[in-house]
């Protein structure tokens, strides 16, 4: 049986000086370790594919959201940016205990084509994403559900990339981190063989993509979301292949009756002081 084309879209990592390193903020605040278990994470928070995550738009749609007219959109397209932010947003408001958005693959694309030109019909201008001008665009615009509502985020910090206790810190304390990743073609055939991603040798770069982290099921483990399913790749996978990573502040991450996140907390330090730093 003939695969799926699933497509990344995550254009090549670049320097941004004008944001904040997270390394940075917890040097300033004096931000100590979490006691918390080696695992944890939110991976199976909804079921794999069109009755949970959803592709949205990344591969052949699931959701029968796209019309035929729209050619290029029915082969799917580099939206993962696009398509991971939206499975951002439904884990942080089903965490808190909020209404959790509906996203669509053609409610996606159309995002990913105001974003880039992309033609849904011819599929022209399928160039894919600059992760930070999406952190941006959210920042700014939002990220629109399919019922119209805008989900925006605050300010967002870069972590270190390869620095895996930093990013093990930043996913306990902001539930998901958006990693963008070189994606080698080793890792399409594991994904479709229901494999964990590991290294292999002298596997070539297919392109970037970008995947939400959303938990560590184990101690040498990561777990993402990706073509509408959770994935789960090898301490090794992350290193070698990470080049960008961001966590970022939103207030859908607290509780709409409790006001506090996930972790019991109101008025996180961390966030107290993100919520000071002027806006990129």
């Amino acid at each position: 049986m003939t695969e799926p084309m699933l497509k990344t879209g995550k254009r090549p990592a670049q320097y941004h000086p004008e944001l904040t390193r997270l390394v940075d903020i917890k040097t300033s605040i004096g931000l100590a370790t979490p006691i918390y278990k080696s695992s944890f994470g939110y991976g199976n928070d909804f079921h794999n594919g069109p009755t949970g995550w959803k592709i949205l738009g990344n591969g052949p749609p699931d959701d029968n959201s796209i019309p035929q007219a729209d050619a290029a959109a029915l082969q799917g397209a580099g939206d993962c940016a696009w398509a991971g932010s939206a499975h951002e947003t439904m884990l942080l408001c089903k965490n808190a205990r909020r209404p959790v958005p509906k996203f669509t693959g053609l409610n996606i694309l159309q995002q990913y084509s105001a974003y880039s030109g992309y033609d849904l019909v011819t599929g022209a201008n399928d160039n894919g994403s600059d992760v930070v001008e999406v952190l941006k665009w959210r920042q700014t615009k939002g990220l629109v559900d399919a019922s119209g509502g805008i989900h925006k985020i605050g300010v967002f910090v870069s972590l270190e990339v390869g620095n895996l206790t930093e990013l093990w810190e930043a996913l306990y304390y902001f539930d998901t981190v958006g990693l963008g990743i070189n994606f080698p073609e080793s890792a399409m055939t594991q994904l479709n063989q229901g494999q964990i991603w590991s290294v292999v040798s002298g596997a070539q770069i297919e392109g970037g993509h970008y995947i939400p982290l959303v938990g560590r099921p184990t101690a040498n483990t990561w777990t993402c979301i990706t073509w509408g399913q959770r994935q789960i790749m090898t301490e090794q996978f992350v290193t070698t292949y990470m080049d960008e990573a961001y966590c970022y502040i939103t207030l859908e991450r607290y509780n709409a009756v409790t006001g506090e996140t996930p972790q019991g907390v109101k008025d996180y330090d961390l966030e107290k002081y993100l919520y000071s730093l002027p806006k990129q």
